[in-house]
């Protein structure tokens, strides 16, 4: 185990989820590692939580997602687990990655102490899952699309400006471009969820 900073990160042997992709052809191998087809939305029946949303959002990308790839540990023996994922969107030939941190007291060391583990998420799929899709005669491979370098924090404890800024800082000394879906982002997605609801029962 690797120790980097404050923290480790632990590897675990969990499943994948795959996200769909529309109108176009894709194929995909795996070594040792489930796929399963991932809901285009949230179940409609409640509002969404922030872990739906992780799930979820950016529809149109193709999303392989592990549940307990990694643990950011704390030298105190705290561990949280960062469930990850890598969205593809293979019609601009571009991916990019995602972390979910749940509730945690550690969630700011957390964020900073992930931008260590940006480039190691896309390549422990990449050489789990063989993808490749587009439309006949265009087709490309998951290893041939470019990083954007752009990293979705979905946490659900809320950041400080400060807090926020200190992890801008962070990434972007390596060239990401990370962005923030915590507490305020979930509260206008689920007054976007009431607000639709709202609107089909006066219809």
């Amino acid at each position: 185990m690797a120790t980097v900073g404050l923290f480790a990160l632990i590897g675990a042997a969990s499943g994948a989820l795959l996200g769909g992709i529309s109108g176009a052809i894709w194929s995909i191998a795996h070594k040792g590692t489930s796929l399963t087809t991932m809901p285009s939305a949230p179940s409609d029946a409640k509002p969404p939580t922030l872990s739906d949303l992780f799930k979820s959002d950016l529809g149109n990308t193709m999303k392989l997602t592990d549940e307990d790839r990694i643990g950011v540990q704390f030298k105190n023996g705290d561990v949280v687990r960062v469930k990850t994922q890598l969205y593809t969107d293979f019609a601009a030939k571009v991916k990019y990655v995602g972390f979910y941190i749940p509730a945690s007291a550690k969630t700011y060391e957390a964020c900073l102490q992930l931008v260590d583990a940006v480039e190691s998420t896309i390549q422990s799929f990449q050489e789990r899952v063989g993808v490749s899709a587009g439309y006949r005669g265009e087709r490309n491979r998951l290893q041939e699309l470019i990083f954007s370098g752009r990293v979705l924090l979905y946490h659900e404890e809320f950041l400080t400006i400060p807090q926020k800024a200190a992890i801008i800082g962070a990434y972007s000394a390596k060239h990401f471009d990370v962005q923030f879906r915590g507490p305020d982002y979930l509260g206008d997605q689920v007054i976007a969820w009431h607000h639709q609801h709202e609107t089909k029962e006066t219809r």
